[in-house]
């Protein structure tokens, strides 16, 4: 049960503000408007999907055009092996995981369109993956929520203009985390964050876009 809300907005994420201040973000190329939703359910996770799903509609964007994605990657940069390259991502973020530190290799499994990314980088080994989302498959979005550790990676959610989907790709390969988000909101995406406070069972997430999207989503949120 929902038993209540915060909004929090600001004009330019790379200012200071009370939505949003990683270092990454202050990295952007320019300035972004970004605004937070925040709500205490009994079941944070739940309380994630429940939250992503109505942001996303209330961006009023005609999904059939855009792809709905997770990026995740690995911090700090891995030693660079044999081993590490042969498991990949996804198995590696399957035993990193406690929640399923049984289940190695196998959690994963219920995502249907992921990929993953090697880079090397100053003799280490820079892991990522990317998997693409069904809106209609709220079972799988929240299995993903839920698999989510904060302690050994870090991701955001984004929607972006399917004809962009490959240049996205390669920008993933070269470069670094915030240029993926800068890629994101510089073709007019949006990129969705998750926060909160876990002592208060609250689940928060930023979006960041551009000021069209966030002013309708800000109008939207009273029908939430």
């Amino acid at each position: 049960m929902i038993i209540d809300f915060k909004l929090r907005k600001t004009k330019n994420i790379r200012s200071d503000n009370d939505v949003l201040n990683f270092d990454y973000v202050k990295k952007l190329s320019k300035d972004f408007p970004a605004m937070s939703l925040e709500k205490k359910y009994q079941d944070r996770e739940h309380g994630y999907t429940d939250i992503l799903l109505k942001l996303i509609d209330a961006c009023h964007l005609d999904m059939k055009n855009y792809y709905l994605g997770y990026y995740s990657e690995f911090v700090p940069l891995q030693d660079n092996s044999k081993i590490l390259k042969y498991k990949g991502y996804w198995f590696l973020k399957d035993s990193q995981n406690e929640k399923y530190a049984n289940l190695w290799g196998k959690c994963y499994s219920f995502l249907t369109h992921k990929k993953e990314f090697l880079l090397e980088k100053q003799d280490k080994l820079k892991m990522s993956g990317i998997v693409f989302l069904n809106l209609e498959n709220t079972n799988e979005i929240e299995e993903l929520i839920k698999s989510v550790s904060y302690n050994v990676d870090r991701g955001f959610f984004f929607i972006i203009q399917k004809n962009f989907l490959d240049e996205f790709e390669e920008i993933i390969k070269k470069y670094d985390y915030s240029d993926y988000i800068d890629f994101v909101l510089n073709k007019h995406g949006c990129v969705f964050i998750l926060l909160g406070d876990e002592d208060n069972k609250s689940s928060e997430i930023v979006v960041i876009s551009n000021e069209i999207i966030i002013n309708r989503i800000i109008h939207n949120i009273e029908n939430f």
